[in-house]
């Protein structure tokens, strides 16, 4: 005979296995309802006012569609053609938040119905929100920032989206929208794209274009063509409405001749759409000359007329020169002096130094992760992935915040793996 206790217990039991029963129904209607053709008509049924809130994040239903990947390509480009036949603006809008999923998603058996697009009465659509999502910077492991696709992790099909843009970016029918094709192959380093680049050195540029070929060209390793740099910044400064490229190019093509422009401008700043401060010119100044400190229009202005001459090998030395005087006399004040630094600062010429004289020190370990965050470009990757190694090692002991930015980057092993539903979820839920 069973006692009070084992009927108590069989009986949890039953009740248990029960309650597993509507749940798994439940699961399965959910599952059901969540499928991708479930999923567009909820969109088409619901107010297209709110398809994404005021930070750029998509409603839930865009993003559920995101996260089935590859699977719902096909319903979201048969959504697509039924929509661009509606007059209907939200059917347009719709049709155009489905373009973001696709260029999110990067699905390369879509290639050859976008390429049809392209050459279609819509293809202002397909280029306006579909290669938006292209040139929107991916962030790596836990958000770090990442420099173009070439390096992105759930990126399939690589040398066909390559060979896609090169033709394209070649075509005169696309010759509007080259600009934005160029910025996304410069986040390749693979040989066909450095051919590209290289080939269109040769070729006649308007001077938004030149800028990105040189810049790729520089970032290589490569001789840059400096009078055809400083012709195109002097002919886009007279536009105000070129300003901004300027300044946006100047952050990561760290050439000289963008300094008379930047210095102009410091007392009428510009404010990238969507941010409520402006661009500061000094801080684009700093990365170019590493000098740090100045503030006004003045100051700069006496600081170019003095060594504007020399080259940023020069501006370097001077800045180093300064710093291992302050480091042979007080240790600590240089360490703060560096961590002061390390935003502009944040320029592979220093790693050199950084390396040979800094990383036997262990009280600038953690400003060194700082500076290796910044100055992160991909074409960097193997350079700064070695230093990463050696200050990390035991017995060096990091403190956590900095072994998370490592592990973000990738030159630690992550605490976790990286999954695409993370991936959805950091793109998604911006502030």
């Amino acid at each position: 005979m069973l006692d009070f206790s084992q009927l108590l217990g069989r009986a949890l039991c039953l009740i248990a296995i029960c309650l597993t029963i509507p749940s798994l129904h439940s699961s399965h209607a959910e599952a059901v309802h969540e499928s991708p053709e479930a999923l567009i008509r909820a969109l088409e049924s619901s107010d297209r006012q709110y398809l994404f809130d005021m930070h750029g994040n998509a409603r839930r239903e865009l993003r559920k569609l995101i996260e089935a990947r590859f699977s719902a390509t096909r319903h979201i480009t048969s959504a697509i053609q039924r929509l661009e036949k509606s007059t209907v603006e939200e059917d347009q809008e719709l049709a155009a938040a489905l373009f973001h999923v696709l260029g999110f998603v990067k699905d390369p058996a879509a290639i050859g119905w976008l390429r049809n697009r392209w050459h279609s009465t819509v293809k202002s659509t397909v280029m306006e929100h579909w290669l938006q999502a292209w040139q929107d910077r991916p962030r790596g492991y836990g958000g770090s920032p990442v420099q173009g696709y070439g390096e992105w992790r759930w990126l399939s099909g690589r040398e066909r989206w390559i060979a896609n843009f090169i033709d394209a970016s070649l075509k005169p029918t696309l010759a509007g929208d080259r600009l934005a094709i160029m910025q996304i192959l410069s986040g390749f380093d693979d040989k066909s794209v450095r051919l590209y680049f290289e080939r269109l050195r040769s070729t006649s540029l308007e001077p938004e274009e030149v800028l990105i070929v040189e810049g790729y060209v520089s970032a290589h390793g490569g001789r840059t063509h400096d009078s055809q740099i400083e012709a195109a910044i002097d002919k886009l400064s007279v536009d105000p409405g070129k300003h901004l490229f300027l300044i946006d190019t100047a952050e990561f093509f760290r050439h000289k001749a963008f300094i008379p422009f930047l210095i102009s401008i410091i007392e009428s700043p510009v404010k990238p759409p969507g941010r409520s401060v402006s661009w500061r010119p000094e801080e684009q100044l700093e990365l170019i000359t590493f000098a740090l400190g100045l503030r006004g229009k003045k100051a700069w202005q006496d600081w170019y007329r003095v060594h504007g001459s020399g080259s940023r090998e020069d501006w370097y030395e001077m800045a180093l020169e300064s710093f291992r005087r302050e480091l042979a006399r007080n240790p600590s004040a240089a360490e703060k002096q560096f961590d002061d630094a390390i935003y502009g600062w944040s320029d592979i010429i220093f790693l050199k130094f950084i390396d040979d004289e800094l990383s036997s020190r262990p009280a600038f370990h953690k400003h060194i992760v700082d500076w290796i965050n910044y100055s992160y470009r991909h074409t960097h990757r193997k350079r700064l992935a070695r230093l990463a190694a050696k200050i990390s090692r035991p017995p060096t002991h990091l403190d956590k915040a900095s072994r998370k930015t490592l592990m973000d980057l990738e030159f630690l092993p992550p605490s976790k793996k990286w999954t695409w539903a993370d991936e959805v979820w950091m793109a998604t839920n911006r502030l």
